[in-house]
């Protein structure tokens, strides 16, 4: 003999009935809600103070309080750097005037060629605001270890000749640091979508702080 199934009406008047909806309802709601994961937590980058295209001293203090996102050039560079930085120029389009927060830092791990003045006339070929896009130049070793330890990031040469441009690396990843100088996001350049990425992370941050 088969067991009558309750009528609605009195699955209705059920407790159980009941706590099973409101068991689903809020299964749901924190499916649907709950908040997506901040971006992961490197650790502090230490703190560093370099040159500008300007010629002032630039480092971790200046930054102290923004977002922002660093990448790792020379002005000799034949290969990755061209599209390095027209990249960068892409995040600084796409950010717009929405998000004045964030900063946009490229270190030259080529400092004895990159002065000052050579950095200032690379920038204005990628159309940098230098109110919210700086280049940085200045001793090599100091910017070695910034670079290397601090950002851990790839650079060096593997000549000891200065001329020999192709002896020179560096990794190809953006690296976003938050208001904290807190390191908290890699892209790689070579990513379809970096551009879109290192927004999406900058914006993310700038909200969270």
């Amino acid at each position: 003999m088969s067991t009558p199934t309750p009528s609605p009406s009195r699955l209705l008047r059920r407790p159980a009935f009941w706590a099973t909806v409101l068991f689903v309802l809020a299964l749901v709601g924190v499916v649907v809600f709950w908040p997506k994961a901040s971006a992961p937590d490197y650790g502090p980058l230490a703190t560093y103070r370099f040159t500008s295209q300007e010629g002032t001293p630039f480092g971790s203090q200046e930054l102290a309080g923004k977002v922002y996102v660093a990448n790792f050039i020379f002005t000799r560079c034949p290969t990755i750097c061209p599209r390095f930085t027209s990249l960068m120029a892409g995040v600084q389009s796409k950010l717009g005037d929405g998000s004045p927060g964030v900063h946009l830092v490229s270190i030259s791990v080529d400092p004895e060629f990159d002065t000052p003045a050579v950095l200032t006339e690379y920038a204005a070929r990628y159309h940098a605001d230098p109110k919210r896009w700086t280049f940085l130049t200045g001793n090599y070793k100091e910017i070695e270890d910034t670079v290397v330890k601090g950002f851990k990031i790839a650079m060096g040469r593997e000549s000891p000749d200065e001329n020999d441009v192709m002896s020179i690396f560096h990794g190809e990843h953006f690296v976003v640091v938050d208001q904290k100088g807190h390191l908290r996001g890699y892209v790689h350049a070579n990513e379809p979508d970096a551009v879109e990425q290192v927004v999406a992370i900058a914006r993310a941050l700038e909200r969270e702080g």
